[in-house]
């Protein structure tokens, strides 16, 4: 009788990603599932239990921003949770239900990282503008783009200070696609020997990373949704315009100092890009949004570079928006009211 794993390979293809990640292709080439082939094999339950919460919690607070950032999480009301149904990420912070959500198939060393990770998006939550869905679009993402590196940074400053301890968390963000962040943070503390010099290295190198494209799909995701509901109607919807300094002192802080040395990186090509494809969605979806709203045709794309595939940077174009004569959505809504 054929093995479950033998079962497994003969649905389909399997390729084996850098991530671990297991993608599963159908005869048309187009994946249809993904999972870690440990968790599809063994037959170990995850352990999700109240103690092993604690215990985790308490390897967090072993570290000076551990505790920092569990404090946040304390005054936030935030709850914590382990799941093992969870399969495509280490965990989340989830905003509207106000909690944490932790792998619990991962190793306590990649989950005590998790958890200050998403526990600095608890903090995050509560600064000015992080989360401000009306910044106009070259704000709105070199924020997405830096909230993410700032959590990033915040777990490699505790994987760091967990060095000597728990060496195995260190070592685990080495092995992990954070690895020239890890390095980054090590560059920089040598140049200074300040914790915030770490950061600030470790901060920019998350830009390097394979998941930033990731990031971009997500960005763009949430603008798409937002474009085609009633809130893209509204006038305060990509209005908003705030500086890379105010970003970086809303975000890059290490206590009282913002650790970000040359806040306008944040604005160039390295920082500030998105693939061609995914530039030619944004400019589609932002064109059928100004069309439909009757709003400028200066859209705001035009500021974020395109990454080619040869790894050069092209300067973005404003895209060609195209005159309507259909009515704006507020428009239509009134007649099939009858109100109009």
């Amino acid at each position: 009788m054929a093995s479950l794993y033998e079962r497994f390979l003969a649905d389909g293809p399997v390729r084996s990603l850098i991530s671990g990640k297991e993608y599963r292709f159908s005869p048309s080439g187009r994946p249809t599932t993904s999972l870690r082939l440990a968790d599809a094999f063994d037959s170990k339950q995850a352990d999700c239990t109240f103690k092993r919460l604690k215990r985790l919690e308490r390897l967090v607070s072993e570290s000076y921003i551990g505790r920092r950032v569990l404090a946040d999480v304390k005054r936030n009301g935030t709850r914590i949770h382990l799941d093992s149904s969870v399969t495509d990420c280490c965990g989340f912070f989830q905003e509207e239900s106000n909690s944490i959500c932790l792998n619990a198939r991962e190793t306590d060393e990649v989950l005590a990282s998790t958890l200050v990770h998403e526990s600095r998006h608890v903090w995050q939550s509560k600064q000015p503008l992080v989360f401000d869905a009306d910044l106009k679009i070259k704000p709105f993402f070199m924020m997405g783009f830096a909230i993410e590196a700032d959590a990033v940074a915040t777990e490699t400053l505790f994987a760091f200070e967990m060095k000597n301890a728990r060496p195995e968390i260190w070592a685990s963000l080495q092995q992990s696609k954070y690895a020239c962040v890890a390095k980054g943070f090590e560059e920089g503390l040598r140049k200074t020997n300040r914790i915030a010099s770490g950061l600030n290295g470790a901060f920019e190198e998350w830009y390097n990373t394979s998941v930033v494209p990731l990031y971009a799909d997500d960005y763009i995701g949430a603008l798409d949704k937002f474009s085609k509901t009633s809130y893209g109607e509204d006038r305060s919807f990509l209005s908003k315009n705030v500086s890379s300094a105010q970003i970086a002192n809303a975000l890059c802080r290490f206590g009282k100092d913002v650790y970000l040395q040359n806040p306008s990186v944040l604005e160039t090509p390295e920082k500030l890009h998105l693939q061609p494809k995914q530039k030619e969605r944004l400019d589609d979806l932002l064109t059928k949004w100004a069309n439909r709203t009757r709003r400028s045709e200066n859209i705001g794309s035009e500021a974020i570079f395109i990454k080619e595939k040869d790894g050069t940077f092209s300067p973005g174009k404003k895209p060609n928006v195209q005159k309507t004569n259909e009515a704006p959505l507020w428009v239509q809504n009134l007649k099939a009211a009858g109100r109009f």
